[in-house]
């Protein structure tokens, strides 16, 4: 009698170890990541300057671009809608064009940085997409003299 319980209780071990083992390496969240390549293109006569509190400022010169990339996390399904802009962190963004002029962008204003739908986008692969924003007298025209 004391035999078929020690088989029974070394069945039952071994079930809960397999148990373990299997669930606790299948149940490992996996990580995706998505691509994104973000230009911005000045066709204006003035320098725009980007100041935010993210980190991701600069100043772009006329007639130039300047391209920031990101890994961003991803869903299962990957499309131009999923990304993020850098600048998705912030409620608003003032841009200084020559130092005098401000134009200060929500995510709802006409042709924000802030809205990811104001991109061109393009697809590169099924992971990475290329998002290009381009200034135009238009963006100059809206702004205002700076407080």
């Amino acid at each position: 009698m004391k035999t078929v319980q020690n088989k029974m209780w070394m069945r039952f071990l071994m079930l809960g170890a397999f148990s373990l083992l299997f669930f606790g390496f299948s149940c490992a969240k996996i990580e995706r990541e998505q691509f994104a390549e973000f230009i911005y293109i000045n066709t204006t006569n003035h320098i725009i300057s980007f100041v935010t509190p993210t980190g991701n400022s600069f100043n772009l010169l006329s007639m130039k671009k300047h391209q920031i990339n990101e890994n961003q996390p991803a869903p299962k399904r990957i499309g131009f809608e999923t990304y993020r802009t850098p600048y998705v962190n912030s409620n608003s963004i003032v841009l200084k064009f020559n130092g005098d002029k401000c134009l200060t962008m929500t995510n709802s204003s006409e042709n924000s940085i802030l809205n990811i739908s104001h991109y061109s986008a393009v697809k590169i692969d099924e992971k990475t997409y290329r998002f290009t924003y381009t200034f135009t007298e238009a963006d100059y025209n809206r702004a205002v003299t700076c407080p």
